[in-house]
């Protein structure tokens, strides 16, 4: 079971890779400029979401991989690690699609799904 958080773990730094590929998509779609890479203007809402997906992937990583590694350090139970983990990268990549699909009450609530797997991990510690 300790393989399968190592695995989240990886799959949770390659997560933001996805909502980059769909702005990427996006933006050329619209025309890409690429002497301006980080401007979203003019851009369909739907490119914009998915730039603040990213960086909401990218805000969510630090204590995901903080919490895997203390779970780890500490032997945790690895059924329920390796548990938490596959429901938080599950959770984040529905946040993609919903943030992308601008499904806003659902975004929140896989949001919170995430944020608590992570807390969770932290907390079977002490």
């Amino acid at each position: 079971m300790e393989q399968l958080t190592l695995w989240c773990l990886f799959f949770a730094i390659l997560l933001p890779l996805v909502p980059h590929s769909v702005k990427i998509y996006g933006r050329m779609q619209a025309g890409f400029d690429n002497h301006r890479p980080r401007v979203l203007d003019n851009l369909p809402p739907w490119v914009t979401r998915a730039a603040w997906a990213e960086a909401n992937t990218y805000e969510a990583l630090p204590g995901f991989i903080a919490a895997i590694l203390v779970s780890l350090l500490m032997q945790a139970d690895a059924g329920r690690t390796g548990t938490l983990a596959v429901i938080f990268i599950l959770a984040r990549l529905a946040h993609t699609v919903c943030y992308v699909m601008d499904q806003a009450s659902m975004r929140t609530l896989v949001w919170a799904v995430g944020f608590l797997c992570t807390i969770w991990l932290f907390v079977q510690n002490l």
